[in-house]
Protein backbone atom coordinates (compact mmCIF):
# COMPACT_ATOMS: atom_id res chain seq x y z
CA UNK A 1 0.00 0.00 0.00
CA UNK A 2 1.61 3.70 -1.20
CA UNK A 3 0.24 6.70 0.28
CA UNK A 4 1.12 10.40 0.01
CA UNK A 5 1.07 12.48 3.16
CA UNK A 6 0.95 16.37 2.25
CA UNK A 7 1.65 18.47 5.53
CA UNK A 8 1.39 22.12 5.95
CA UNK A 9 2.71 24.93 8.43
CA UNK A 10 2.24 28.33 9.18
CA UNK A 11 6.05 28.78 9.77
CA UNK A 12 9.23 28.55 7.08
CA UNK A 13 9.94 24.83 6.92
CA UNK A 14 13.93 24.41 7.55
CA UNK A 15 16.06 21.30 7.27
CA UNK A 16 19.12 19.85 6.83
CA UNK A 17 19.76 18.23 3.27
CA UNK A 18 20.45 15.54 4.79
CA UNK A 19 16.95 14.62 6.87
CA UNK A 20 16.27 11.22 6.03
CA UNK A 21 16.79 10.33 9.93
CA UNK A 22 14.34 12.96 10.69
CA UNK A 23 11.91 11.78 9.05
CA UNK A 24 12.13 8.72 9.82
CA UNK A 25 12.24 9.71 13.50
CA UNK A 26 8.50 11.01 12.69
CA UNK A 27 7.79 7.90 11.32
CA UNK A 28 8.59 5.82 14.41
CA UNK A 29 6.95 8.10 16.57
CA UNK A 30 3.84 7.58 15.01
CA UNK A 31 3.74 3.66 14.73
CA UNK A 32 5.81 2.98 18.41
CA UNK A 33 2.99 1.96 20.03
CA UNK A 34 1.14 -0.75 17.50
CA UNK A 35 4.93 -1.95 16.67
CA UNK A 36 6.88 -1.02 19.84
CA UNK A 37 9.60 -3.58 18.27
CA UNK A 38 9.75 -2.40 14.56
CA UNK A 39 12.86 -0.09 15.12
CA UNK A 40 14.81 -2.19 16.87
CA UNK A 41 14.05 -5.88 15.69
CA UNK A 42 11.67 -5.24 13.01
CA UNK A 43 11.08 -8.73 10.23
CA UNK A 44 14.28 -11.20 10.65
CA UNK A 45 15.56 -13.54 7.93
CA UNK A 46 18.82 -15.16 7.65
CA UNK A 47 20.05 -12.62 10.54
CA UNK A 48 19.05 -9.78 8.77
CA UNK A 49 16.53 -7.20 10.09
CA UNK A 50 13.82 -5.58 7.39
CA UNK A 51 11.39 -3.19 8.47
CA UNK A 52 9.54 -3.54 5.54
CA UNK A 53 8.33 0.14 4.77
CA UNK A 54 9.78 2.56 2.53
CA UNK A 55 9.58 6.25 2.10
CA UNK A 56 10.43 9.13 -0.13
CA UNK A 57 12.00 12.56 -0.68
CA UNK A 58 10.15 15.20 0.46
CA UNK A 59 8.98 17.27 -2.22
CA UNK A 60 7.69 20.62 -2.63
CA UNK A 61 6.78 22.92 -5.46
CA UNK A 62 9.36 25.76 -4.49
CA UNK A 63 12.27 25.18 -2.44
CA UNK A 64 15.75 27.00 -2.12
CA UNK A 65 19.28 25.22 -0.68
CA UNK A 66 21.36 27.14 1.35
CA UNK A 67 24.66 26.41 3.51
CA UNK A 68 23.10 22.63 3.37
CA UNK A 69 19.68 24.02 4.60
CA UNK A 70 16.50 23.31 2.58
CA UNK A 71 13.64 26.03 2.98
CA UNK A 72 10.76 24.72 1.68
CA UNK A 73 7.62 26.37 0.95
CA UNK A 74 4.29 25.37 2.27
CA UNK A 75 2.79 22.47 1.77
CA UNK A 76 5.44 19.44 1.43
CA UNK A 77 4.93 16.34 0.74
CA UNK A 78 6.07 12.70 1.53
CA UNK A 79 5.37 8.96 0.00
CA UNK A 80 5.50 6.37 2.41
CA UNK A 81 4.39 2.58 1.23
CA UNK A 82 4.57 -0.72 2.73
CA UNK A 83 3.11 -4.71 1.95
CA UNK A 84 1.72 -4.33 5.60
CA UNK A 85 -1.24 -2.66 5.33
CA UNK A 86 -2.02 -2.66 9.24
CA UNK A 87 1.59 -0.41 9.10
CA UNK A 88 -0.02 2.49 6.81
CA UNK A 89 -2.94 2.24 8.18
CA UNK A 90 -1.35 3.00 11.78
CA UNK A 91 0.91 5.74 10.67
CA UNK A 92 -1.98 7.74 9.07
CA UNK A 93 -4.29 7.30 12.33
CA UNK A 94 -1.76 8.41 14.55
CA UNK A 95 -0.93 11.56 12.81
CA UNK A 96 -4.64 12.43 11.94
CA UNK A 97 -4.97 11.83 15.93
CA UNK A 98 -2.30 14.93 16.29
CA UNK A 99 -2.51 18.19 16.43
CA UNK A 100 1.28 18.33 14.52
CA UNK A 101 4.38 16.04 13.66
CA UNK A 102 7.40 16.93 14.03
CA UNK A 103 10.31 16.58 11.38
CA UNK A 104 13.59 18.09 12.63
CA UNK A 105 12.44 21.18 14.69
CA UNK A 106 9.30 21.95 12.16
CA UNK A 107 5.57 21.48 13.78
CA UNK A 108 3.59 20.21 10.62
CA UNK A 109 -0.20 19.42 10.03
CA UNK A 110 -1.20 16.64 8.31
CA UNK A 111 -3.91 18.14 5.81
CA UNK A 112 -4.31 15.14 3.32
CA UNK A 113 -3.46 11.23 2.71
CA UNK A 114 -3.58 10.23 -1.00
CA UNK A 115 -3.69 6.16 -1.88
CA UNK A 116 -1.49 5.74 -4.71
CA UNK A 117 -3.31 3.14 -6.93
CA UNK A 118 -0.80 1.25 -9.02
CA UNK A 119 -2.14 -1.73 -11.35
CA UNK A 120 0.10 -4.32 -12.74
CA UNK A 121 -1.37 -5.66 -16.05
CA UNK A 122 2.35 -7.15 -17.59
CA UNK A 123 5.23 -9.02 -16.46
CA UNK A 124 7.20 -6.21 -17.16
CA UNK A 125 6.48 -2.75 -15.61
CA UNK A 126 8.81 0.84 -15.60
CA UNK A 127 9.26 2.54 -12.59
CA UNK A 128 11.25 5.67 -11.52
CA UNK A 129 12.59 6.80 -7.82
CA UNK A 130 10.99 9.17 -5.51
CA UNK A 131 14.37 8.16 -3.50
CA UNK A 132 17.65 6.63 -4.51
CA UNK A 133 18.25 3.51 -4.71
CA UNK A 134 21.05 1.88 -2.37
CA UNK A 135 23.06 -1.06 -2.96
CA UNK A 136 26.04 -2.32 -0.72
CA UNK A 137 28.36 -4.58 -0.03
CA UNK A 138 31.59 -4.46 2.60
CA UNK A 139 34.29 -5.37 1.20
CA UNK A 140 37.20 -7.36 3.01
CA UNK A 141 39.04 -4.46 4.01
CA UNK A 142 35.64 -2.91 6.11
CA UNK A 143 35.00 -0.52 3.15
CA UNK A 144 31.47 -0.22 1.58
CA UNK A 145 31.62 -0.59 -1.78
CA UNK A 146 27.96 0.79 -3.72
CA UNK A 147 27.10 -0.71 -6.86
CA UNK A 148 25.83 0.98 -9.70
CA UNK A 149 23.37 0.12 -12.06
CA UNK A 150 26.02 -0.46 -14.88
CA UNK A 151 27.75 -3.61 -12.66
CA UNK A 152 26.08 -6.71 -12.39
CA UNK A 153 26.61 -7.03 -8.71
CA UNK A 154 23.10 -4.08 -8.39
CA UNK A 155 20.77 -6.16 -9.95
CA UNK A 156 21.57 -9.45 -8.20
CA UNK A 157 21.74 -7.80 -4.94
CA UNK A 158 18.18 -6.12 -5.78
CA UNK A 159 16.73 -9.47 -6.86
CA UNK A 160 18.49 -11.44 -3.58
CA UNK A 161 16.68 -8.49 -1.41
CA UNK A 162 13.39 -8.73 -2.84
CA UNK A 163 13.48 -12.54 -2.34
CA UNK A 164 14.38 -12.47 1.34
CA UNK A 165 11.11 -9.64 1.94
CA UNK A 166 8.82 -12.65 -0.55
CA UNK A 167 10.04 -14.84 2.31
CA UNK A 168 8.89 -13.48 5.54
CA UNK A 169 5.64 -12.38 3.96
CA UNK A 170 5.14 -16.38 2.65
CA UNK A 171 4.62 -14.93 -0.58
CA UNK A 172 5.66 -17.22 -3.56
CA UNK A 173 7.14 -16.55 -7.10
CA UNK A 174 7.52 -18.84 -10.17
CA UNK A 175 8.69 -16.84 -12.79
CA UNK A 176 12.01 -14.94 -11.43
CA UNK A 177 12.92 -11.14 -11.16
CA UNK A 178 15.13 -8.54 -12.90
CA UNK A 179 15.44 -5.12 -12.78
CA UNK A 180 17.35 -3.44 -15.99
CA UNK A 181 18.08 0.91 -15.81
CA UNK A 182 16.58 2.91 -18.78
CA UNK A 183 18.60 5.45 -20.26
CA UNK A 184 21.18 4.73 -17.15
CA UNK A 185 23.77 7.99 -16.45
CA UNK A 186 26.37 7.70 -13.89
CA UNK A 187 25.40 11.23 -13.21
CA UNK A 188 22.08 9.78 -11.14
CA UNK A 189 23.97 8.87 -8.83
CA UNK A 190 22.71 10.45 -4.95
CA UNK A 191 25.17 11.44 -1.77
CA UNK A 192 23.60 12.01 1.52
CA UNK A 193 24.27 11.02 5.09
CA UNK A 194 22.57 9.29 7.66
CA UNK A 195 23.60 9.77 11.13
CA UNK A 196 26.76 10.89 9.70
CA UNK A 197 27.42 7.82 7.79
CA UNK A 198 27.52 8.64 3.87
CA UNK A 199 25.44 6.68 1.80
CA UNK A 200 25.31 6.48 -2.18
CA UNK A 201 21.72 5.79 -3.81
CA UNK A 202 20.86 5.90 -7.53
CA UNK A 203 17.87 7.88 -9.16
CA UNK A 204 16.13 6.91 -12.39
CA UNK A 205 14.20 4.58 -14.55
CA UNK A 206 14.59 1.31 -14.59
CA UNK A 207 12.57 -1.89 -15.96
CA UNK A 208 11.61 -4.54 -14.03
CA UNK A 209 10.44 -8.00 -15.50
CA UNK A 210 8.94 -11.21 -13.22
CA UNK A 211 6.30 -12.51 -11.28
CA UNK A 212 3.72 -10.62 -10.45
CA UNK A 213 3.96 -11.28 -6.54
CA UNK A 214 7.67 -9.98 -6.70
CA UNK A 215 6.94 -6.49 -8.90
CA UNK A 216 3.64 -5.53 -6.18
CA UNK A 217 6.54 -6.16 -3.35
CA UNK A 218 9.28 -4.38 -5.40
CA UNK A 219 6.20 -1.46 -5.06
CA UNK A 220 5.17 -1.66 -1.73
CA UNK A 221 8.06 -2.64 0.51
CA UNK A 222 10.93 -0.62 -2.05
CA UNK A 223 14.12 -1.89 -4.00
CA UNK A 224 17.36 -2.59 -2.81
CA UNK A 225 19.04 -1.79 1.53
CA UNK A 226 18.09 0.67 3.62
CA UNK A 227 14.60 1.20 2.71
CA UNK A 228 13.48 2.26 6.07
CA UNK A 229 16.00 5.17 6.24
CA UNK A 230 14.43 6.55 3.11
CA UNK A 231 16.00 4.70 0.31
CA UNK A 232 14.59 2.33 -2.79
CA UNK A 233 10.64 3.62 -3.04
CA UNK A 234 9.96 3.34 -6.57
CA UNK A 235 6.27 3.87 -8.16
CA UNK A 236 5.07 3.34 -11.67
CA UNK A 237 6.26 5.33 -14.53
CA UNK A 238 3.14 6.75 -15.27
CA UNK A 239 2.36 7.86 -12.00
CA UNK A 240 1.96 11.88 -11.49
CA UNK A 241 3.65 13.09 -8.31
CA UNK A 242 0.87 16.07 -7.92
CA UNK A 243 -2.19 14.63 -9.99
CA UNK A 244 -4.07 12.51 -7.32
Amino acid sequence: MKIRLTFLSEKPISISVAYNYDVQSMIYDLIRKRYPELHDKGFIYEKRHFKLFSFSRLFSKKFEVHNKIINFQSPIHLFFSSPITELVEVLVNSALQRPTVQIGKNELVLTEVSTIYEKISDTSINVKTFSPITVYSTLSNGQTHYYSPSEPNFAFFIKSNLLKKANILNLKSENGFSIEPINFDENNSIVTFYKNFMVKGWNGKFRLTGDKNLLDLALSAGLGAKNSQGFGLIVLEEVKMWDF
